[in-house]
């Protein structure tokens, strides 16, 4: 996360952009970069279940419902994309967007499993 901030504040000074502005700009990268972590942790841990229990690793995911599960993906998930509808956006960027969660799932489901292979 501090690289991608590390950008924006380039970005900030690059263009001159007020410290009023580029505060938010900060909070909006900030939550959408949070928001995507989360995301990233609850599909990683979901579909990590069997095995943390086999290898005695803490996950939330086993101490939770389904309904919360829920909650906290879709909490993250609107974090991540809220912001968005803020900042400079493109169809580059929304397609980038869009296969940062797709990653998240092919790096975490078992069918491809790429957290195995790496």
């Amino acid at each position: 996360m501090a690289f991608i901030l590390g950008y924006v504040y380039l970005f900030v000074y690059i263009n001159a952009i007020s410290f009023e502005r580029s505060g938010f700009l900060v909070f909006l990268i900030f939550t959408s970069s949070v928001g995507f972590a989360l995301v990233g942790y609850i599909i990683n841990d979901f579909f990590d279940q069997k095995t943390d229990v086999i290898a005695r690793k803490q996950n939330v995911v086993l101490q939770l419902n389904k309904t919360v599960i829920s909650l906290i993906f879709f909490a993250g998930l609107l974090s991540a994309i809220i912001p968005w509808f803020f900042l400079p956006v493109n169809f580059v960027s929304i397609i980038l967007l869009f296969f940062e969660v797709i990653l998240f799932v092919v790096y975490s489901a078992p069918v491809i499993r790429l957290k195995e292979r790496s």
